[in-house]
């Protein structure tokens, strides 16, 4: 019994000082909580800032193919799934405006990069066959990018 008390004592303890450093950092809790879930299942968070400015670079090249991207709300779809920004529909956009929208709408997002989208991006501009691949399969009815990005990445292992 006395035991179970010196160990209790001891998560006590720990506790109380994790709890000493959360109030010194002004850490958010829920945030810290969902990053370490999403870490939990295999998606590894890169460094926001480095991660930006290379989708930056890479994504108006990608975006520029007109058989991946027919249209502009081809553009808005993967804007919408994948990078998690809230696209304006209507008006009457050029294909231009709208990779210019969403690049500078992603260096304002706060929203965390995946390490495997990037790895899978980066896949896909460097690989003319798995372009030519996912060009074939974006003309079925039910494609979807968030499957497209796994099987990149699937194949990349």
């Amino acid at each position: 019994m006395k035991r179970k008390l010196t160990e209790i004592n001891e998560f006590i303890n720990v506790l109380e000082e994790i709890s000493w450093i959360i109030d010194r950092k002004s850490i958010n809790m829920a945030e810290m909580i969902k990053k370490l879930r999403v870490c939990a299942n295999g998606q590894v968070i890169s460094d926001k800032t480095a991660s930006v400015t290379h989708l930056v670079g890479i994504l108006p090249s990608l975006f520029m193919d007109k058989e991946l991207f027919v249209k502009n709300d081809d553009l808005l779809d993967f804007a919408e799934q994948i990078l998690k920004l809230k696209a304006k529909r209507g008006g009457n956009r050029s294909r231009t405006e709208s990779i210019g929208w969403i690049v500078c709408e992603l260096s304002k997002s706060d929203e965390c990069i995946r390490q495997d989208l990037i790895d899978a991006l980066d896949e896909l501009v460097g690989s003319e066959e798995k372009k030519s691949t996912l060009k074939k399969k974006r003309q079925m009815p039910n494609f979807s990018w968030n499957e497209a990005i796994a099987k990149l990445n699937e194949d990349n292992k």
